[in-house]
């Protein structure tokens, strides 16, 4: 009997919610295979069906450090250009 990975349980039980809750013009939602949502339908991300998904975000980058735009603090998303993030989070580090 082989050993599961601690995500297997996990993974699966977001597979069978994506069953249940956005199954109309997908096929079966299954752990490790790959569908595409684009320019379709997608309740749990909030997309409508032939609307492409867009982000206002900020991306710096300076002495090797990439920083994204910092979310805010109120929950807005930066799917409108006033939502534009105005602040940097922590910069990640390129790993060797």
């Amino acid at each position: 009997m082989g050993e599961s990975r601690a995500g297997d349980q996990a993974e699966q039980g977001f597979a069978d919610v994506l069953n249940k809750v956005a199954a109309n013009g997908y096929a079966r939602w299954e752990v490790g295979v790959k569908q595409s949502i684009f320019r379709k339908s997608f309740a749990p991300f909030g997309l409508a069906e032939g609307v492409d998904f867009k982000e206002y975000d900020l991306v710096y980058v300076a002495q090797g450090l990439l920083f994204w735009g910092a979310r805010n603090v109120d929950g807005r998303g930066f799917d409108k250009e006033e939502n534009r993030p105005t602040n940097l989070q922590i910069p990640m580090t390129r790993g060797s």
